[in-house]
């Protein structure tokens, strides 16, 4: 997770460390405010150099995890806890060494550093792993014992001391098995969420080459087959008219291959008349008409997508509707709204079956149906008779 994530506090990790931080540092303060008469009291017969050094491990350690975690430092929180686990460690390894006599030792009473091993051992969770966790919870039982073993004379005072070693062990293991595995479910919440994210960014590439895929083939199959067909079919007056498609379509690969794609919104108004200019270009006599709103706008890939099956639903009209003895009438209607719009290509020509397509119709199924269904919302629907005519009609709405 990089820096800018961890500062904000951003994750399942940071958020959780920040969380056990928090309390952390506030359970300790707590701690303190009971342990305080105590080791006031003590502080005299155990002495007050070890006393301020304990304190201050155990107590002062804790308040800086607490503001560390207020300002999100995590590193600082980790660092921190790691010097309250050493401190309260090496204290409670220590303390049998500081007292003189027995009766001195009987004096002291139970000492306060007994009363918050959880703060040592909850520490270790917080800012180191399980095995290390576990060296320490094991290393305070023993202490503990030894601690109640050294310090106190009373007959039967081995069996107590080994009930308090059980009791921190107990106590300490659960609070330290919270907090690990609070640790290890933030882990593994961030783990799932990017791989998540890595099979969504992988989905959308795919379907994005996918997408384009389909756009070059429909565009190679409409342009280029269209312009075959005029060479091949009109007389030697119009090889103006296959070279200036060729020319086309060569602009439009080319912008196609080398322009980054944009995803602003077009405006319905720029799309009808994208449309226009289209159709004069490939059928000049067909009839075009419109109703748009003013403020309508249509997503870039959806006008992309709309635009070019447009043009090849003119273009197959203009190489399959005509019979060559009857003249075909034509038109494109445009009807765009701020929701929906409708774009309808009409004939009058001879018409097909679209149950049973040719094997020169097949960018019906390619170039029209394809790059249509693959926008939200949108829909295709090709109704033709043999004898009457062809409407294409394109549609979408805003989901």
């Amino acid at each position: 997770m990089n820096a800018a994530r961890r500062r904000r506090g951003l994750g399942s990790v940071d958020g959780t460390a920040r969380v056990i931080a928090l309390a952390f540092g506030l359970g300790s303060l707590i701690f303190a405010g009971l342990a305080l008469p105590s080791l006031v009291t003590q502080a005299p017969l155990i002495g007050e150099g070890w006393t301020i050094a304990a304190a201050a491990v155990t107590f002062g350690a804790p308040a800086v995890v607490l503001v560390a975690g207020l300002a999100r430092r995590l590193r600082l929180v980790t660092i921190a806890g790691r010097v309250t686990t050493i401190g309260v460690t090496l204290a409670l390894l220590t303390l049998p060494l500081l007292t003189e006599t027995p009766s001195m030792s009987d004096a002291l009473g139970t000492p306060w550093l007994l009363g918050v091993t959880a703060i040592g051992t909850s520490a270790a969770a917080m800012s180191f792993g399980p095995r290390v966790t576990s060296v320490v919870l094991v290393a305070t039982a023993v202490a503990v014992v030894l601690d109640r073993i050294v310090l106190h004379t009373e007959p039967g005072i081995e069996a107590i001391a080994v009930q308090d070693g059980l009791y921190a062990f107990c106590f300490d293991l659960i609070l330290a098995s919270l907090i690990l595995l609070a640790r290890r479910s933030a882990v593994d919440v961030d783990e799932a969420v990017a791989s998540a994210a890595r099979v969504a960014a992988a989905a959308s590439a795919a379907r994005a080459r996918d997408e384009e895929r389909v756009r070059i083939s429909s565009l190679v199959h409409d342009r280029v087959l269209s312009t075959l067909l005029v060479a091949a079919q009109a007389p030697a007056g119009l090889a103006a008219a296959a070279s200036a498609e060729a020319e086309r379509t060569l602009r439009d690969l080319d912008r196609l291959i080398t322009s980054p794609a944009s995803n602003s919104p077009v405006p319905a108004r720029d799309l009808a008349w994208s449309l226009q200019s289209d159709m004069t270009s490939i059928v000049p006599s067909a009839v075009f008409s419109h109703e748009v709103d003013a403020d309508a706008m249509v997503d870039a890939g959806l006008a992309t997508a709309v635009r070019e099956a447009a043009s090849e639903a003119l273009r197959n009209s203009r190489a399959h509707a005509s019979d060559g003895t009857t003249p075909v009438n034509r038109a494109l209607h445009v009807a765009i709204t701020s929701d929906s719009g409708t774009i309808s290509v009409l004939d009058d020509g001879r018409g097909f079956d679209p149950e049973h397509l040719d094997g020169d119709r097949l960018g019906l199924s390619l170039s029209i149906r394809r790059r249509v269904a693959a926008q939200q919302g949108a829909d295709v629907v090709v109704v033709s008779r043999p004898g009457v005519g062809t409407r294409v009609e394109i549609s979408w709405r805003r989901p």
